[in-house]
């Protein structure tokens, strides 16, 4: 089991669609949606097993409302709908929280120096 920024997307979508907790949020359109939206950067990251197939998914946006020092002190990671484990495993949503914790405390990091 690992940790990946990239899946490919169709089996993303397919994940979305038959998670039972599925939505809009976590899919490849809204990372889209977000990308391509003033003042957001999304953040994706993924749990797939040593067969690529995918465990546990988290979409998540960066938010900042302002550029400069202000804006790196006020943005805000934002999850809507998710993440969206497979089967509920209690290790991979570890995973996801970790490594997401990690990327936002280096993006946090990387925008303040």
């Amino acid at each position: 089991m690992r940790v990946v920024q990239g899946v490919n997307r169709p089996k993303w979508s397919d994940f979305v669609y038959h998670h039972p907790n599925g939505n809009i949020f976590q899919t490849p359109e809204m990372y889209e949606v977000y990308r391509n939206t003033k003042n957001y950067e999304p953040v994706f990251l993924a749990v797939v097993s040593e067969d690529n197939e995918i465990l546990g998914i988290l979409l998540s946006v960066i938010q900042r409302e302002y550029r400069g020092t202000v804006g790196n002190l006020t943005a805000r990671a934002i999850v809507w709908g998710g993440p969206l484990i497979k089967n509920n495993n209690r290790q991979v949503q570890s995973f996801i929280k970790f490594y997401h914790f990690i990327i936002l405390r280096i993006l946090k990091n990387l925008f303040l120096h």
